[in-house]
């Protein structure tokens, strides 16, 4: 079975960590597509724009996998404003669920610098999100 994936070309490497070099290529990849999309296909740009949410926060935040479907968008909607009008603007991400030493289901908190030094841009993925979560 080894010998048939390796033919196939495929490649897993579940304990292989996302760089900074993927994150920034995929990242203009989605705004490519974000642009092909053009105006009148939301369903597409709606899933563009949740892919790059998806990926930035879990990157910017350092989640695992298993992590990433716990954030909370309506929570981070609901605190947007209150967040970008701080004395340090920031996104809220705001993560709902079970989790390890907690007894029931809980809600976590952590700002993320809106743009990261090496050029992650995570407000502008959650505000594109938010925009067409609207429509």
């Amino acid at each position: 079975m080894h010998g048939c994936h390796k033919r196939m070309g495929d490649v897993w490497i579940p304990d292989c960590p996302l760089t900074m070099e993927e994150l920034l290529c995929v990242q203009s990849l989605l705004e490519e597509d974000w642009q092909l999309c053009g105006l009148s296909d939301n369903k597409r740009r709606l899933k563009v724009a949740l892919t790059g949410v998806s990926l930035t926060l879990g990157f910017a935040a350092g989640l695992r996998g298993e992590e990433i479907p716990r954030i909370e968008l309506g929570l981070i909607r609901k605190h947007w404003r209150e967040a970008q009008e701080c004395a340090t603007p920031h996104v809220l991400l705001a993560m709902a669920g079970w989790f390890k030493k907690h007894v029931g289901e809980n809600q976590y908190f952590q700002p993320l610098a809106n743009v990261t030094v090496s050029g992650v841009n995570i407000q502008k993925w959650k505000k594109s999100s938010g925009a067409l979560w609207e429509i």
